[in-house]
């Protein structure tokens, strides 16, 4: 079985579990819906980013690191133009620790939601008019690249020799990372806390 189709078969029943939560409805209803779902997928990702080893990556040789490391901190400044308050990322405790395959199994979820996130500013661009770009910069994603980034992505996974121990890292990383974002969009749809990170 090849690394992708592990990573698919490891994480597939969570990745069900989250496409059925109401919040991606939700988001493309309404601009307090999307700033909802923006909040909720910072919670998620602020659950796992101590996990992204970026010296690892860049290591690993992960094409267009700079790119794809930016689309994160757009994030943030999406939500801040939307006039929500967040706390910033939490930082690895130091560079390297991270066991190996485990940058690579969160990265594998992460970069996995670009397309959709294209594909539902699409959708509430449809029902609200034009979104701001200072406001939906994380939602564009990479642009006319989306598509193409992600297959150089898998085309990375695929290529790589890893040591023994790193396709069980990746998979078991993966899994938590989903596991954060189902608790972040666990809540109701109705449930716009700000989240507050320690």
């Amino acid at each position: 079985m090849s690394f992708i189709s592990r990573l698919r078969s490891a994480t597939g029943e969570l990745h069900r579990q989250l496409d059925a939560s109401p919040w991606a409805e939700e988001a493309v209803r309404s601009r307090r819906g999307y700033a909802g779902y923006l909040e909720r997928f910072h919670r998620g990702l602020a659950g796992c980013w101590p996990e992204v080893d970026w010296h690892q990556a860049a290591e690993l040789g992960l094409p267009d690191l700079e790119m794809r490391q930016g689309r994160y901190r757009a994030l943030e400044s999406d939500l801040a133009a939307l006039g929500r308050r967040i706390d910033r990322m939490p930082a690895r405790t130091s560079a390297g620790a991270a066991a190996p395959g485990t940058t690579v199994g969160c990265l594998y979820v992460l970069e996995g939601s670009v397309h959709g996130g294209r594909q539902l500013l699409g959708l509430l661009e449809s029902n609200t008019g034009p979104v701001a770009e200072a406001e939906s910069a994380f939602f564009r994603g990479f642009g006319e690249r989306t598509a193409s980034s992600w297959r150089e992505f898998l085309a990375w996974l695929e290529l790589m020799d890893p040591p023994a121990g790193f396709h069980e890292a990746a998979e078991d990383s993966a899994r938590r990372s989903f596991g954060h974002f189902i608790a972040a969009f666990g809540g109701g749809a109705t449930d716009l806390q700000t989240p507050t990170y320690s």
